[in-house]
């Protein structure tokens, strides 16, 4: 799992490019919540192996609904395809927990993933 430091250190490094003076964290600038029916779009908790992490824009509860609240700095859409790149390249199977069967992959954890996405990219 990510820790919280190498979060700050991401968005700061993304922040920096910018004009923007400001420093967020990554949770200032996305939310990350189960049953969020007003998220920009939904990745799978639970599931098959092959089925957690998925991104899809139907909403369901079950699902962690994800939000962008900085779109002057990340269009919802970008974190989208970053999402759906991170769970195509199976990054989202390496940090999942539980049986062969059924595994969950925590909030935290996809967290870490697009804030480490961000960081191997030197944004």
């Amino acid at each position: 799992m990510i820790g919280i430091r190498l979060l700050q250190e991401t968005v700061t490094v993304i922040l920096q490019m910018s004009e923007n003076a400001h420093m967020y964290t990554i949770v200032d600038l996305i939310q990350i919540k189960l049953n969020d029916a007003d998220a920009d779009f939904w990745v799978t908790r639970r599931g098959a192996v092959s089925e957690v992490g998925k991104p899809s824009k139907t909403y369901s509860k079950e699902a962690y609904g994800i939000k962008v609240l900085k779109t002057d700095i990340l269009l919802p859409q970008y974190l989208y395809y970053v999402v759906e790149h991170l769970n195509a390249s199976g990054k989202f199977r390496q940090g999942v927990q539980g049986s062969t069967q059924l595994v969950t992959i925590s909030r935290d954890e996809v967290y870490g993933l697009i804030a480490k996405f961000f960081q191997d990219r030197g944004a």
